[in-house]
């Protein structure tokens, strides 16, 4: 019995693990729009993926922890997003004000939705994956 093959694999999360995992094995080589993020439930997610993310990355939405993470190679200020109830916790670099971080943060996110809607569109077999994290 041979193993199945999908032209689609990707995360919806939640938080890094699952992301990790998948390169790790070398099953997924982009990043896409839930993969970093942490927060938010299975349910929200999905709800997320159906709307094509409307509301995803609202300025208005975006709340400072107050916080940063704890990369040594990637240090950041932790936004989370009261819509989503998800974090931002790779995307906001220390010492850059939202003001001029904000644009940066989502046109990449913007690039990573459209690469996923992109790909759901062309593939036939799709399997994705959620992990909970410890």
């Amino acid at each position: 019995m041979s193993a199945k093959k999908y032209d689609l694999i990707f995360s919806l999360g939640a938080a890094c693990l699952c992301s990790s995992m998948l390169r790790k094995k070398n099953l997924q080589i982009h990043s896409y729009p839930l993969d970093w993020v942490f927060g938010g439930d299975f349910t929200s997610r999905v709800d997320l993926l159906v709307s094509d993310f409307a509301d995803y990355i609202n300025k208005e939405d975006l709340v400072f922890t107050g916080k940063q993470n704890e990369a040594k190679n990637n240090l950041c200020d932790i936004y989370f997003n009261k819509r989503t109830n998800m974090g931002f916790n790779h995307d906001f670099p220390v010492g850059l004000p939202f003001e001029e971080a904000f644009p940066i943060v989502k046109a990449k996110y913007e690039r990573r939705i459209n690469r996923l809607i992109e790909n759901i569109n062309r593939a036939k077999d799709i399997l994705i994956v959620y992990t909970v994290p410890p």
